[in-house]
Formats: C-alpha cells, sequence, structure tokens
C-alpha cells in the first residue's frame, strides 16, 4: 500500500501501519488505570465529527467561490487531496485548475451546487454517530443543515447516555430554530438482541422523539424517528462486502440486504408517505424470538437467540 503526498514521489508505509487501533495501543497523557475504556473511541467520534463538519463546510465555501480567470489566483490552500488533484502551482498545472474551477461559480451565476438545505447523512457502526456537530472545548459549530440522517448498525458505546441529541449547539436553537433532522436507525439482528445495547438505542430515539425548542413544528404525520431491525442481517450487511466477496457465512443474502437497505433509505429520503409504501411492501414480522439450540436457561447469550422469520425480513420498533 502506498500514498502520494507529492506528486511523483510514493511513499510506502511502514509495517507498522495500523488499520485498526485498539483502546490499549494508544497511550494517553496523564492517563490513569480507571479512566473509561471507551475513552479512546470518544476522541475518535470526536475527529469524525470534526472530519464531517469541515469537509462539508469547506466543500461549501468552495462551490460559492468565484471562479477565477487565470489559474494562479485560484485560492484552494486548505483543500487537500491524496493522489490529486493538487492544490499549488496551478499555472502550472492546467487539468487540475480545471478540475477546482468546474466546482466554482462561473461570472454572474448561482452555485452549481446547493450545500447550504438539505444535507443528508448516512453512517454504519462507529460512524452511525457523527450526526451531531462537534464540540469541542471552547469552540462552537453552528449546526449544518441536515434534513436526514440514516444510521445503519449504530455502535452506541463511546457516546454518552441517553446518546446524541438532534442539536448539540443547545443555546442557538430558539435564537435560530431549525426542523430537527429525520432520523431513520437501521439494526442488525444481532444489534437489537443485544439488550443492554439496544435498550440505550431505545432510549436515544425517546430524547429525538423531545421537542428541541419552543417554535419546533410538530407534525404528527411523519414522526422525526424511525427504528427497524432486519431478521437475519450481520453487522457486516450494511456493507457489499458480501456481494464483492462472495463467500463465507452471511454471502448469500447479501443482495436481500441491500435492496431492502436500499428501499427503506431512498424513500426515507423522499417523504413519510413513500416510506410507509415501502414498508407495506415488505414482509414485516412481529418481534419474536427463539433459543437456537437447546441451552440452559441461564447459560445463553444473545447469540444463542434468533428473531422467527426470514433474511430480509422486517421488525418495526419506532
Amino acid at each position: 500500500m502506498a500514498r502520494t503526498p507529492v506528486p511523483g514521489s510514493q511513499t510506502p508505509f511502514t509495517p507498522e501501519y495500523e488499520y485498526y487501533l485498539k483502546p490499549e495501543d494508544a497511550y494517553q497523557e496523564n492517563q490513569t488505570e480507571v479512566d473509561d475504556k471507551f475513552l479512546l473511541r470518544t476522541e475518535q467520534l470526536e475527529l469524525r465529527r470534526l472530519e464531517i463538519y469541515l469537509a462539508c463546510t469547506r466543500f461549501r465555501d468552495l462551490i460559492e467561490r468565484q471562479g477565477s480567470t487565470l489559474a494562479d489566483d485560484l485560492d484552494c490552500n486548505e483543500l487537500h487531496t491524496v493522489e490529486g488533484p493538487w492544490n499549488f502551482k496551478l499555472n502550472e498545472r492546467s487539468d487540475d485548475a480545471a478540475f477546482w474551477k468546474s466546482w466554482m461559480k462561473d461570472e454572474g451565476s448561482s452555485s452549481k451546487l446547493r450545500c447550504d438545505e438539505s444535507v443528508h447523512l448516512t453512517g454504519h457502526s462507529f460512524g452511525g454517530a457523527t450526526v451531531p456537530p462537534p464540540t469541542l472545548a471552547g469552540m462552537e459549530f453552528d449546526p449544518l443543515p441536515v434534513t436526514h440522517a440514516i444510521s445503519l448498525d449504530p455502535w452506541l458505546e463511546p457516546l454518552p447516555s441517553p446518546g446524541p441529541t438532534p442539536w448539540q449547539v443547545e443555546k442557538s436553537i430558539d435564537a435560530s430554530p431549525r426542523p430537527v433532522p429525520k432520523l431513520l436507525l437501521l439494526n442488525s439482528e444481532g444489534f437489537t438482541l443485544w439488550e443492554d445495547h439496544f435498550t440505550r438505542l431505545k432510549e436515544l430515539t425517546d430524547v429525538w422523539k423531545q421537542p428541541h425548542s419552543s417554535s419546533e413544528p410538530t407534525t404528527k404525520d411523519e414522526p422525526p424517528v424511525r427504528l427497524l431491525s432486519l431478521i437475519r442481517a450481520r453487522h457486516t450487511s450494511f456493507s457489499d462486502a458480501g456481494i464483492l466477496f462472495p463467500w463465507g457465512k452471511g454471502a448469500r443474502d447479501s443482495q436481500i440486504f441491500l435492496n431492502v437497505i436500499n428501499e427503506l433509505s431512498s424513500s426515507f429520503l423522499e417523504s413519510g408517505d413513500d416510506f410507509e409504501r415501502t414498508l407495506a411492501g415488505l414482509h414485516v414480522r412481529d418481534e419474536e424470538i427463539k433459543q437456537k439450540k437447546d441451552i440452559g436457561k441461564n447459560n445463553g447469550t444473545k447469540w444463542d437467540k434468533m428473531f422467527v422469520g426470514e433474511a430480509g425480513d422486517v421488525i418495526v420498533h419506532v
């Protein structure tokens, strides 16, 4: 694996390069044995939120700029890519300059894209908790104009209970009210049968349903949050891994899960009516649990249980 920080220069990663950091792999200054075991994950989560915030705001700034006639007048110093197009010496890089200019406004015209309204966020697992804006000490961030968020099998343990509120910049809500983003939570079977974790997820939905400003409109027809479980879905079922690498346990049902996830997500972004019509076309089951095998009453775990149903069936919790 290699990256290219400078054109023409290949810098291979060292063998010590880590694809996945565990808490014990990281050293925290002034760390004690009683520190929260999720300290690293909490900091990583804040970094991910900051990345999303900066990516959205910087891209919005880019498309609001006026494209310059001369390449060396383009101001792209804060925009970086891993393998190009490059953001320096643009007067010598006509192709790179053309790329950056293609996103900017033409003279006398409006932006080619709109980033100031109707932004949608989607995250899986750890990324499912990146909907709120970052909260860095001594700094405030205005909420992004997110109208819909889709959280796929979210992992909540690094989050403080009962989970994130729709907007964390609470004091700005009444001064500049905006609708709470609608939230769709799609859970795998195992994460729903993980009782402690699922209890926290239900608490999050309760928080999300509460009014968050005095002027916030309430709509009975479209609830602010929906929570569904996909029977037989695994944590990896929310990616295309089972289709790209069609072998191993669960690969057979990968296309079924992706079809259901795509239908639910697409209709959720359209309207509440579209979402209800999609649900009506799926096989919705009641929440009924059975044991995978004959085990003692006090010896079972969440992995020894399963929902009654077939791959792709749906349970509606909220």
